[in-house]
């Protein structure tokens, strides 16, 4: 294990318990759990720079009812990635440092925490999102807990779920019969009954993996056919990232779940191979070795490619057809554009089709983008650069050499693209509209020329030092995850950004985004042309029709505009001088 990794004791006024801490590039990361004399857990971290000194360091309690999967594992010694997070451990180190590090600290659990409940941590063991409250809940005295205790172990994977709210305790300690308390609780999460069935088979299922919540799965559970649950360990675990690959990660309607299972029969972990199978087509591609890790970043990417749908292709054909010159956009018509984006693009498909699509689009998108003129020459009118955009830092060397590089022109991504033959070529609607901030993970040689080795994504910011920089993906050649050291290149620079030791270019982003600078409406923001133009629209669209559903490949640009869909979102749309605040009467 790493040399700069400790464990110690913890004392504080009535709590005892234990520290883990790491030192790295001058900043020491630590986490620490403790019991007081009542058998109350609490947890904390702390980020600081140099050592941990004394009593005075700042701690950042974990609140009861947060969730807190990393100080589980501190206990427990299961390996978790979040654990290894907080504690900051380089990616390159985890594989060396991992097993001694759970290990000890399930070891020093014991040592330092005499007085924790065993059996309560197994009743818990299950429970998707693991809080301190839900320890204490099992860890109770007498019957109380008995009774608890063993509501667990018959359907552990709604460990915290009866521990939620008053009512469940209450029914729980009353002796009521499970299903008279699981049954509402998971109809109202599913939005449609769930009968004793579902309960018997989830009876069977192991924990969730560290990350995911329960909400989605019940969601997909309660449209699969009942003899397509699982049966083994494995099958489960596939079952699970099917899941949230599509309910999560691609936000799939729920009722076009059955046409993306279609023919899959309930073998699930061949489902996920097929999938992955069309999304990474390379023979000896290292996706085809983790497919439940690769059948969700497929899915994400179609997400992707849906979204750039939306914004290409339905929101300007939309604005087209109505009478405005400029379109006030709003949540209800964004959400209806995408509910006939799905039907064009993915509905009736099955899912290794489904991702086949996103593939062909992905390899496809900066030819297809450049079929639009305006979009090529679009400029935005401001003072930083001919057609380019702030980006979210100044380039920065990170502690192991390499550098973290913002992309800031169209021209950047659509190289970035090419070396790393991914889709961020097309990026350029989203990082001009300052929605996303790409960044370049990079060698830098001597002679000025660069290697590129990574690329993120991060959703705009909303202020100078954000309290979370949000990482929509990083991803390195062909989407496959980044080696160890580009993770840990990338995981510096967003942690110098959150503690305001490296300084956004927050007031440039302002600047660039004020009307004054950049006169666009919003949706020719989200598409990069001026969607009033017929030619310009129809340039936009014709390259789609390789990708859309048999239904919608022999409609033209009147016919979809005619339709019923259109009709139903233009009828919420907004012109935008409308939705301007009314001048006061003098």
């Amino acid at each position: 294990m790493s040399a700069n990794i400790t464990f110690g004791r913890y004392r504080h006024q009535e709590l005892n318990g234990y520290v883990v801490a790491n030192l790295n590039n001058g900043v020491t990361n630590a986490v620490m759990v403790a019991l007081d004399p009542e058998g109350r857990l609490s947890a904390a971290s702390l980020s600081t720079q140099g050592e941990i000194d004394g009593d005075d360091v700042q701690w950042t309690p974990l609140e009861s009812r947060a969730c807190g999967q990393w100080a589980y594992s501190m206990m427990t010694g299961e390996h978790s990635s979040a654990l290894l997070d907080m504690l900051d451990v380089p990616h390159v180190d985890r594989p060396a440092v991992a097993d001694d590090l759970f290990a000890e600290a399930a070891a020093r659990a014991a040592e330092f925490l005499p007085g924790l409940n065993k059996d309560a941590l197994a009743a818990m063991a299950k429970a998707p999102e693991k809080r301190l409250s839900t320890y204490e809940f099992y860890a109770a005295d007498g019957e109380r807990g008995l009774y608890r205790r063993q509501a667990a172990g018959a359907y552990g994977v709604f460990a915290d779920l009866f521990n939620a709210n008053l009512s469940t305790k209450m029914a729980i300690d009353r002796k009521k019969p499970l299903t008279e308390i699981l049954l509402p609780i998971l109809s109202e999460m599913a939005e449609r009954p769930i009968g004793n069935a579902l309960l018997k088979r989830f009876a069977q299922a192991p924990a969730l993996p560290e990350g995911m919540r329960l909400g989605p799965i019940l969601v997909f559970a309660s449209h699969v056919q009942p003899d397509w649950f699982p049966k083994s360990a494995e099958e489960w675990k596939s079952f699970y990232h099917v899941a949230y690959a599509l309910m999560e990660d691609l936000q799939v309607p729920p009722q076009s779940l059955s046409a993306l299972l279609a023919g899959s029969g309930g073998k699930w972990t061949e489902l996920v191979e097929r999938a992955v199978a069309k999304a990474y087509v390379n023979e000896g591609d290292p996706a085809l070795s983790d497919p439940d890790t690769y059948v969700r970043i497929a899915a994400f990417n179609a997400r992707d490619t849906l979204e750039s749908f939306v914004d290409m292709v339905v929101l300007p054909l939309i604005a087209h057809a109505q009478e405005a010159d400029d379109v006030f956009l709003n949540a209800s018509i964004r959400k209806g554009a995408a509910q006939w984006a799905w039907d064009m693009l993915f509905e009736g498909r099955n899912l290794p089709d489904l991702l086949d699509v996103s593939r062909r689009f992905h390899q496809e998108r900066p030819a297809m983008l450049e079929m639009s003129e305006r979009y090529r020459n679009a400029q935005a009118k401001s003072q930083i650069k001919e057609g380019g955009w702030p980006g979210l830092t100044g380039t920065v060397q990170a502690p192991n050499g390499l550098w973290l590089v913002p992309l800031c022109t169209t021209e950047e991504l659509k190289q970035e693209g090419q070396r790393m033959h991914h889709c961020v070529g097309g990026y350029t609607s989203q990082a001009k509209a300052c929605n996303s901030h790409i960044v370049s993970v990079r060698t830098i040689h001597a002679d000025g020329s660069s290697e590129s080795h990574s690329t993120a994504e991060f959703r705009g910011i909303k202020q100078a030092i954000p309290d979370k920089l949000g990482e929509v993906q990083h991803q390195a050649h062909y989407n496959h995850t980044p080696a160890a050291i580009y993770r840990d290149a990338m995981n510096w620079y967003v942690r110098q950004i959150e503690s305001g030791r490296l300084k956004t270019n927050w007031e440039l982003i302002r600047a660039f985004l004020d009307d004054k600078l950049v006169v666009v409406d919003q949706v020719e923001r989200l598409c990069g042309y001026d969607w009033r133009e017929r030619e310009n629209l129809d340039m936009a669209v014709r390259p789609w029709g390789a990708f859309v559903t048999k239904a919608y490949r022999t409609k033209g640009l009147d016919a979809l505009m005619d339709s019923d869909q259109a009709a139903a979102i233009i009828e919420g749309m907004t012109p935008a001088f409308l939705s301007a605040a009314p001048t006061p009467a003098p």
